[in-house]
């Protein structure tokens, strides 16, 4: 492998992980609405089983509108979807574990 290829192979992958948050974010409020009333209930692996099977037409949705705005060559289309799925999971598993901890606080304050 060629310098030359090995900076545009490091560049590209940068710039499919910032895709990939940005579009997380995007999709975040949506999937936890989706997801906040039934996650207390499981273990952390059902957690996060249940997210990814939640998120997955939100997030196919929009990313398929993005990538054709972006100009992503289809190639890199399932990299995107997978990055976007593992970050929108662990959104919201913080987000779940934040609102753990307010809870516990709440109740050792009580």
């Amino acid at each position: 492998m060629s310098i030359k290829s090995l900076i545009q192979t490091i560049t590209g992958q940068a710039k499919l992980n910032r895709l990939a948050e940005n579009l997380a974010h995007a999709c975040s409020s949506v999937v936890w609405q989706k997801v906040e009333s039934r996650i207390d209930t499981m273990t952390h692996s059902q957690a996060r089983g249940y997210v990814r099977v939640k998120a997955g037409r939100t997030v196919r949705l929009i990313l398929s509108d993005t990538l054709r705005r972006n100009l992503i060559p289809h190639r890199h289309q399932t990299k995107v979807l997978e990055l976007t799925m593992d970050a929108i999971v662990e959104l919201a598993l913080l987000k779940y574990r934040g609102q753990q901890a307010q809870t516990l606080g709440l109740q050792r304050a009580a």
